[in-house]
């Protein structure tokens, strides 16, 4: 993603509708990138 960062990406996850699932997606995310950056050596 060369034309946002992280926060850009965040922001435009939780806008989405509830029919798309915008917080409980931006929630997995936070939860899926917390886990990577917790398991990297």
């Amino acid at each position: 993603m060369p034309d946002m960062d992280g926060y850009v990406l965040m922001q435009q996850v939780r806008a989405l509708p509830p029919e798309q699932n915008g917080l409980v997606l931006a929630e997995v995310l936070v939860q899926a990138i917390t886990t990577l950056l917790r398991s990297d050596p």
